[in-house]
């Protein structure tokens, strides 16, 4: 555990290796995975930078390192660069936010079989690694963590990866996700809403 809700940050976090999940937590106990960071990542900087409270927890997926560095000296650092290196950081700050956003309307307008579509199509073009017509996730998912982030139960999200196996549109095997072809899955997520969906 890097950060949890309702913890104020001393320090920015840049993720050097690993994985990091971002979550946030229900009264009930309840998870809900917002966001899954790669290496070469900044985290915290939002309620460091502009001092308002953190709702959110940040823990490890998978081993990793992290650099810890004081917030005052970070803002001095950015504030003292070129404009080149702040478009930068503001740039990839931006993208991952519109990235989050754009799952989040996914999250909310379509049934199980297209959130977790949209997890897969999220997750292969942040850790996907093309080979050949394929592309292998290399974060490893277990169904309980792919559920997670498409917000809806493990049995539903196992039974729609089997009905996606079935077709022929992904394969998996233990936290090992394949997908055989990422225009055609495209082109799933995007067809008439399917007979097939859960809550």
């Amino acid at each position: 555990m890097f950060l949890q809700s309702g913890e104020e940050p001393e320090d920015i976090f840049f993720l050097t290796k690993g994985y990091v999940r971002q979550y946030f937590s229900f009264e009930s106990g309840t998870e809900i995975t917002l966001e899954i960071l790669a290496a070469n990542t900044y985290f915290s900087v939002s309620p460091a930078i502009i001092g308002k409270p953190n709702n959110f927890s940040f823990a490890a997926l998978t081993d990793c390192t992290v650099v810890k560095i004081p917030k005052d000296k970070f803002i001095s650092f950015i504030k003292s660069q070129a404009p080149n290196l702040v478009y930068d950081f503001m740039s990839t700050i931006l993208k991952r936010n519109y990235e989050s956003m754009n799952r989040i309307e996914g999250l909310l307008t379509r049934g199980a079989y297209g959130k977790v579509i949209s997890v897969l199509l999220y997750t292969a073009g942040h850790f996907g690694k093309k080979v050949g017509k394929t592309i292998i996730i290399t974060l490893p998912l277990t169904h309980w963590e792919l559920a997670e982030l498409a917000g809806i139960t493990r049995e539903t999200a196992s039974i729609v990866m089997e009905k996606l196996k079935t077709k022929k549109l992904i394969y998996y095997h233990g936290k090992t996700i394949t997908i055989q072809n990422l225009r055609v899955l495209k082109q799933e997520l995007m067809a008439p809403a399917k007979s097939f969906e859960f809550s």
